[in-house]
């Protein structure tokens, strides 16, 4: 009890995180995704309503595919993405339930699934963060069947 007691006080912004549960395993989502890509982030605006901090604010999310490795994909791709706005934030937007960062440049691997809407968290089954556990899964098992 000590020891959970002195975590909490010495990490109290860091002592939660996100869980995410899957209904299907990345192969099955994958051999329904019409398109897979690698893509890198061109563009991060505001959408709707501009809110004051504490309000929850629309983005939009643009991503520019640059390797494709399963059907033949669009010049780009616009997803949306809601976050609560803080005006102390730095450049970075952070959108999603469970806080998936996002900024020019960051790169990932999409699975755009027919009849599915991309969720644009870290718990989405459709998106994969470089440099995660789930990305490099996907890289090592499942890329070089594709």
């Amino acid at each position: 009890m000590k020891n959970l007691l002195l975590l909490i006080i010495l990490l109290p912004g860091y002592s939660w995180s996100c869980s995410c549960a899957y209904d299907r395993s990345m192969e099955e989502v994958v051999a329904k995704s019409k398109v897979v890509f690698y893509g890198e982030v061109i563009g991060v605006e505001k959408i709707g309503k501009i809110v004051q901090s504490g309000e929850m604010q629309q983005y939009k999310i643009t991503i520019y595919p640059q390797e494709v490795y399963k059907g033949k994909p669009r010049s780009r791709y616009v997803f949306k993405g809601a976050k609560y706005y803080n005006d102390t934030d730095k450049d970075d937007v952070v959108v999603g339930g469970c806080s998936l960062d996002v900024a020019l440049g960051e790169k990932y691997v999409i699975f755009v699934e027919k009849g599915k809407n991309v969720e644009w968290d870290w718990c989405s089954e459709h998106i994969l963060p470089k440099e995660t556990k789930k990305y490099e899964y996907f890289i090592q098992n499942i890329k070089p069947g594709l």
